[in-house]
C-alpha cells in the first residue's frame, strides 16, 4: 500500500421483516380510523399526565436535595 492511500471498510446489514398482522393494502373503515385514533389520544393523554406528575416529583426531589446539602451539621 502506498504512502497516503487509505483503505476503508464498508459493512452492510440487511434484514426482512416479516408481520402476522392484516396487509396495510386494506381498505380501513373511518369508524376503525376514528376509534383508534380516540384510543391513541387518549393513551397519549395519560401518558403526558403521568410525564406531568413525575417532573413536579423530581423538582420537588431536586429541591429538597438542595436544601438537605445545604444544611450544617
Amino acid at each position: 500500500m502506498s504512502e497516503g492511500m487509505s483503505i476503508k471498510k464498508v459493512s452492510a446489514v440487511t434484514g426482512r421483516v416479516y408481520s402476522d398482522n392484516e396487509s396495510c393494502d386494506e381498505e380501513l373503515d373511518y369508524d376503525d380510523l376514528a376509534t383508534s385514533y380516540k384510543d391513541l389520544y387518549a393513551r397519549s393523554t395519560e401518558i403526558c399526565e403521568t410525564l406531568g406528575e413525575q417532573k413536579k416529583i423530581n423538582s420537588q426531589l431536586l429541591l429538597e436535595k438542595k436544601f438537605s446539602s445545604n444544611k450544617v451539621i
